[in-house]
C-alpha cells in the first residue's frame, strides 16, 4: 500500500468519523426538549427579517451557481484547456459547500417535527375520536328517525 492511498484512507476515515459525530450531535439536539417561542414582538420581527435575508441570499447564490455551471458546461463542450480540471474543482467545492447545508436541513427538519408535535399533539388520534363521535351521533339520529317513521307506518 502506498503512502498516498494510506493518507487518503486516513482522511476518508477521519471524514466518516466526523460525519458520524455530527449526526450523533444532531440527533442528540433533536431529542432535547428546548422549545423556541418568540415572546416579544421584536423577536418575531427579527426572526422574520433573518428568514427573509436567508431566502434572498439563497436566491442570489443559486443564480450565481447556475450561471457558473452554465459557463463551465459551455467550456467543457468547447473543449477548452483546463475545463476538466475546473469541473473537478467546481464540483469539489460544491460538495464541500453542500455538506453544511445538508446538516442544517437535518437539524431544521428535526426542529420542525418537534415543534409540530408540540403544537398539534396526537392529531390523528384526535381526528379519529372526533370522527367516531360524529358517526355515532349520525347513527343515533338516523335510527331515531327510522323508528319514528316505522311507528307512523304501523298506525296507518
Amino acid at each position: 500500500m502506498t503512502s498516498r492511498s494510506r493518507k487518503s484512507q486516513l482522511w476518508l476515515g477521519f471524514g466518516g468519523l466526523l460525519v458520524a459525530l455530527l449526526l450523533a450531535g444532531v440527533f442528540t439536539l433533536g431529542s432535547l426538549d428546548l422549545p423556541f417561542e418568540p415572546g416579544q414582538p421584536n423577536e418575531v420581527v427579527i426572526l422574520y427579517a433573518l428568514s427573509t435575508f436567508i431566502v434572498a441570499a439563497l436566491l442570489v447564490f443559486g443564480l450565481i451557481l447556475t450561471r457558473s455551471l452554465l459557463r463551465l458546461w459551455a467550456e467543457r463542450r468547447a473543449k477548452q484547456l483546463g475545463a476538466r480540471f475546473k469541473t473537478k474543482m467546481v464540483f469539489g467545492a460544491m460538495a464541500i459547500s453542500l455538506l453544511p447545508v445538508i446538516f442544517l436541513f437535518i437539524v431544521s427538519y428535526a426542529l420542525l417535527n418537534r415543534t409540530l408535535l408540540r403544537w398539534f399533539p396526537r392529531p390523528l388520534e384526535i381526528a379519529t375520536e372526533e370522527s367516531h363521535k360524529l358517526l355515532d351521533d349520525l347513527v343515533r339520529n338516523e335510527r331515531e328517525r327510522l323508528l319514528a317513521t316505522a311507528s307512523e307506518a304501523r298506525l296507518y
